[in-house]
């Protein structure tokens, strides 16, 4: 399958007072982004993707899948590639869901400023654990 992608911009702050007044989420019907915007803490993403459940073998979420997030500073250093993983119905810690449609990548941002990011998704047998 042909690598899928999808560029997005937020807006990391290096203050809570920079952070309230310039964080933009990016919400949109397909993506959340949650978690405070700002240097060093954690940003999460949650995206719609295929739907899957773990008890299957085929697909399996986490063999046959390969999500991974490249984010990029506005000054273009740093990037940094994230994997991303299966999350079920996004809230599967609470609702014992083993199947849905949600990925989700986690991120720090060590930079304060805007960050573009750009989600990659292949699937495959094997494609998550095969080499590059």
């Amino acid at each position: 399958m042909t690598p899928t992608g999808r560029t997005v911009t937020f807006l990391i702050a290096a203050s809570i007072a920079s952070w309230s007044a310039q964080a933009q989420t990016g919400q949109s019907d397909d993506v959340a982004i949650s978690g405070e915007l700002r240097q060093w803490h954690k940003v999460t993403l949650t995206l719609e993707g295929p739907e899957a459940d773990e008890s299957s073998d085929n697909p399996n979420p986490f063999l046959d899948y390969r999500m991974t997030v490249l984010f990029t500073h506005e000054s273009g250093f740093p990037k940094y590639t994230v994997p991303g993983y299966f999350a079920a119905d996004g809230d599967s810690g609470n609702s014992s869901a083993i199947a849905g449609n949600k990925w989700r990548a986690h991120f720090a941002p060590d930079k304060a400023g805007r960050w573009d990011w750009k989600v990659s998704f292949v699937s495959g047998e094997g494609i998550a654990v095969e080499f590059a």
